[in-house]
């Protein structure tokens, strides 16, 4: 390969490798096997491991005393090898040699099957292990904060979850069983060599205490480069999908040939760091597997040698060299086992990293708090502890920018001596100050049941103020309050059980079109804020009547699979379908985010029409917030909100203005 092509291939590749290797800095950074110090990392993962393998503590012990009494029965049969050749030389009877070759048969048979029973109990265990840290990672990424999605890939997320976990799986399955059979076997046949002959083992013991330094040496390089090995794995996984998501878009520019050419870039990578890897075990193995021979060697010669001398027996010959082949086993083991080990480190290391994002919920494990008991608990405790609210300090009669207030309710005022009236002003919307992102210092108060829209040139704040307002971002402290209320006081899914979103972009799983607007609605059963009824079909029917959606028109109606994504409906068909999911929900707060940018001007109007007119006729009041770049609608809300560069530059009640 020439230079250029050398250069051309690196320019090919530089975008990918600038987004995955700099805005994902923190967990995919390759490690240098100079600088990089490992004995924090061991610590950490393994107090993190520790918390899932203590429960499990018991099956452990268990499979350990099964593979521990194994290997006493391996220790147990070069000691008989040993009586029966020594009993040969002596000339007893056959009766015995038959006697010991029985037992060593026997110990063989019952040592295979503790064997088997220890390694199933501990493997077994390991698959216990690794589905409780699958299903705590998943669901810590579950309750991550936005902006970890924002930096890391869905394909490197997979990999952990997937192949990393797999890793640990293997570390603590197949590996926690040569770890209990090794120790045991290791010690109890040194413990017989010195019995036998204290002298020899000592001579014996030196390609062993080689081997051991070895270890020692290999072990960083190995865990360096298996962290590598996972790091560029993730980057192919990711790689790898979001290229197939976008399989349209390659195809209608005709990219495929470069699209394959920089695949093969990061395979090339990946097959590198593999070899170096692999070129690293390889070394390892073989001086093992050289110097467990050669301990073997130096038994024969010495040993041989103090035979002719008649220092020892033929059968102390026998037995020692019994043990020493006992000891070849576990002495090849190690390199393996240190494979295992450093690539589990180096993955806990990885779903560590992962499972210590920032969360929306610092308590996970209290998330359901919306169950029916314990959510009125929850909701008595707020009561009691409520005091005076900022909107107590603040007229309720305007709306309030920088420089400007308008009136929203005649002569100044709004009464609180209805019960209606105060279950409104649970949900009226305050902005106090907000600079976050492109906002710069936007106030703002919308009473509950006020229709706003919200106009703007692109990159004006529309879509960045809504994501505060859903949070999906948490905004600043004492910036955003529903019903007096800081929103990051309020339970995360008790904020979200009041709020509804359409957003640009939305996702349809691949099922039918009756569940994906079932989501919307089941999430509210499951944690008991509804109950299930049996007018689910009535409803989902009414839903899809007022977001203008025609499931008739689809072969098998509201049974028809989507497709992956929602690859089957049109533009236009996903965002009606997405009204439709959102309302299910009955939200006191509806957010549309240029939520009809693929329906014409009149299907939009049509839509937005429907929507009032149920919500009018419903009694189920909610606020509407709708992000458009579009004017032609504006007469169907009563409040106007035009932004430009983060700020508010006009706020209007239209019914007045048209007045």
């Amino acid at each position: 390969m020439t230079e250029e092509e050398k250069g051309n291939r690196n320019l090919k590749i530089k975008d990918d490798e600038k987004r995955n290797s700099e805005s994902k800095a923190e967990s995919s950074e390759t490690l240098d096997l100079e600088t990089t110090n490992l004995y924090p990392v061991f610590l950490e993962t393994i107090s993190f491991l520790w918390k899932f393998i203590r429960k499990y503590i018991r099956r452990y012990i268990a499979g350990f005393l099964f593979t521990v009494s194994s290997a006493v029965l391996s220790a147990i049969i070069p000691a008989l090898i040993k009586r029966g050749i020594e009993a040969l030389e002596k000339g007893t009877t056959k009766d015995f040699i038959a006697l010991v070759g029985i037992s060593v048969a026997g110990a063989g048979v019952l040592r295979s099957i503790l064997l088997y029973i220890g390694r199933i109990i501990i493997v077994r265990t390991g698959r216990l292990v690794e589905r409780d840290i699958r299903n705590d990672v998943f669901r810590s990424v579950m309750f991550t904060k936005t902006h970890f999605f924002d930096r890391e890939g869905t394909g490197k997320i997979s990999s952990v979850i997937i192949n990393d976990v797999e890793n640990i799986r293997t570390m603590l399955g197949f590996g926690g069983m040569i770890i209990a059979h090794l120790m045991p076997v290791f010690a109890f046949s040194l413990i017989g060599e010195f019995l036998i002959n204290y002298k020899l083992a000592l001579v014996s013991l030196i390609p062993l205490i080689i081997i051991t330094l070895s270890v020692v040496t290999f072990q960083k390089k190995i865990f360096i480069l298996s962290e590598n090995v996972q790091n560029k794995l993730s980057l192919i996984s990711d790689f790898a999908q979001e290229k197939l998501s976008s399989i349209k878009i390659i195809k209608n520019f005709a990219i495929e040939n470069n699209i394959e050419k920089k695949f093969e870039n990061y395979c090339a990578d990946y097959r590198k760091v593999n070899l170096l890897l692999a070129k690293e075990r390889a070394k390892f193995d073989l001086a093992n597997f050289f110097l467990a021979e050669v301990s073997l060697v130096i038994v024969l010669l010495v040993g041989g040698k103090m035979v002719i001398d008649g220092s020892i027996t033929k059968g102390t010959l026998a037995g020692f060299i019994a043990y020493q082949l006992t000891l070849i086993w576990p002495a090849m083991a190690i390199g393996y086992l240190v494979t295992i080990i450093q690539k589990g480190i180096s993955s806990l290391y990885r779903v560590k990293r992962i499972r210590d994002q920032e969360k929306e919920i610092e308590n996970i494990e209290e998330i359901d708090f919306l169950n029916s008991n314990h959510n009125n608990k929850e909701k008595e405790k707020i009561n009691q502890q409520e005091t005076e609210t900022i909107t107590d300090k603040i007229p309720k009669t305007l709306f309030q920018t920088k420089n400007q207030n308008f009136k929203v309710r005649e002569n100044g005022k709004m009464t609180e001596d209805t019960k209606d009236q105060k279950e409104k002003e649970n949900y009226d919307i305050q902005i106090k100050n907000l600079s976050y992102g492109i906002l710069k210092d936007v106030n703002l108060y919308i009473p509950f049941g006020s229709k706003v829209i919200i106009k703007g040139k692109t990159g004006s704040g529309k879509t960045t103020l809504l994501n505060l307002i859903l949070r999906l971002y948490d905004p600043p402290e004492n910036t955003i309050f529903l019903g007096g209320k800081d929103i990051l006081a309020i339970p995360l899914f008790e904020y979200k059980s009041k709020i509804s979103a359409v957003l640009q972009e939305n996702f349809f799983f691949s099922t039918t079109i009756r569940e994906n607007i079932k989501i919307g609605k089941d999430i509210l059963v499951y944690y008991g804020v509804e109950d299930g009824n049996s007018s689910e079909e009535e409803e989902i029917k009414k839903y899809l009547e007022i977001s203008n959606f025609r499931a008739e028109d689809f072969p098998n109606g509201l049974d028809e699979i989507v497709g992956e994504k929602g690859t089957k409906l049109s533009g236009g068909q996903k965002e009606r379908l997405a009204l439709a999911r959102a309302l299910i929900k009955k939200p006191k707060i509806l957010i549309l985010d240029d939520a009809f940018a693929n329906v014409d001007v009149l299907t939009e109007r049509r839509i937005i029409s429907s929507l009032f007119k149920y919500i009018e006729g419903s009694g189920n009041e909610m606020t509407v917030l709708f992000a458009t770049h579009r004017t032609a609608n504006t007469d169907k809300f009563n409040i106007s909100l035009t932004m430009e560069n983060g700020k508010i530059k006009e706020l209007i009640e239209i019914r007045k203005m048209k007045r």
